[in-house]
């Protein structure tokens, strides 16, 4: 394999150089995908990204440096922009690398089998034809979409600590446009895809995607006011998004989020409990450790209306005098360590839409 190879380079060219302390963090990523518009495939697309980012304790500081070229001959030159790029900063590194957990939790959801391109533009095609078939005001702009994405990383430290995880998902994606009264209006749906419940998904998608779509014919303003409202959960879940940046320690170590200060308080209504699951049930991104080598695992954010904790990483943990709640993420391969969410969702209640 390209990057065992490219390991051993590198764990050389740290050893001559003096390093005793470092990561390296390997993330990689492969998506095929067939579109259609108007019940005809209409573009395809595969992709293959991913790269290796080194972090080295030097001198007391951290230096980060990243690569896409999987070459054992430049991993010299890497080792050594890591180094120069921490005699830059002026910044003192409080944690270092992480030594390992105790435990880490077995992987709930299995590999998946990714599908072939053929088999995706079957499938769009099947999902074009079920939209269209659901009512007669589907129209031209109708969109499908079938995807297989797949997502590998491996981190591996001089303390030994060496972990790998693996997650992937078929997804079928609608976008119903109906035209009806002299009004357009449009709607998606998406879905997981498995070749035992294909008809099931596919009659899914097309029954929300259209009906969504229907829904929103005919709708007009409303006066400023106080409404009793039912918010669907896809627009529920955008706002939750929105506020999640507000649970990061960071940001609250940084005086940017206005739930600073009010751990133990009542920050919702009694009803809302939030929790943060990476092996959430129905995610298809899991994982049993963090971008520093933690083990992940359920918190609850909010219980009962009441904030519990804040989301860290291992630097603003320390800051804050508590444990990690093993949320370090990178954006990409080469990003430097940050916080971030899994499976963000609010409890569900015992009431019906």
């Amino acid at each position: 394999m390209k990057f065992d190879n490219c390991k051993s380079a590198l764990t050389k060219a740290l050893r001559d150089l003096g390093v005793t302390e470092y990561e390296m963090y390997y993330a990689t990523s492969n998506e095929t995908s067939v579109e259609t518009l108007n019940k005809e495939v209409n573009a395809f697309s595969s992709s293959e990204r991913g790269g290796l980012c080194l972090r080295v304790l030097y001198d007391g500081k951290m230096g980060y440096a990243s690569t896409e070229l999987m070459d054992e001959g430049t991993m010299y030159e890497l080792a050594l922009s890591a180094i120069n790029n921490a005699k830059c900063t002026d910044k003192i590194d409080t944690v270092g690398i992480y030594h390992g957990s105790e435990r880490y939790e077995e992987k709930k959801k299995a590999d998946y089998t990714p599908l072939e391109a053929g088999e995706l533009r079957r499938l769009a095609l099947t999902t074009a034809g079920a939209v269209y078939a659901r009512d007669k005001r589907v129209c031209d702009g109708t969109s499908t979409t079938a995807v297989t994405a797949e997502f590998k990383t491996r981190l591996i430290n001089s303390h030994g600590l060496d972990l790998s995880n693996s997650c992937g998902a078929n997804l079928i994606v609608g976008e119903a446009v109906v035209e009806a009264d002299g009004e357009k209006q449009q709607a998606f749906s998406m879905r997981e895809y498995g070749k035992e419940d294909e008809g099931i998904t596919v009659d899914e998608v097309a029954t929300k995607a259209v009906g969504d779509a229907l829904d929103k014919i005919g709708a007009g303003k409303v006066k400023s006011g106080k409404y009793n409202v039912v918010i669907d959960a896809k627009q529920m879940r955008s706002l939750l998004s929105v506020y999640s940046g507000a649970f990061s320690a960071k940001a609250v170590i940084d005086k940017m989020s206005r739930l600073e200060g009010k751990l133990g308080e009542v920050v919702a209504a009694p009803i809302v409990s939030v929790t943060d699951d990476p092996q959430r049930e129905g995610s298809s991104v899991g994982t049993t450790f963090d971008a520093e080598g933690v083990a992940t695992y359920r918190k609850c954010v909010i219980e009962n209306g009441v904030l519990k904790t804040y989301l860290h990483n291992r630097e603003t943990a320390k800051k804050m005098g508590v444990e990690t709640t093993a949320n370090a993420s990178k954006s990409a391969y080469h990003s430097p360590i940050g916080i971030m969410p899994y499976a963000f969702s609010i409890d569900a209640g015992d009431k019906t839409l």
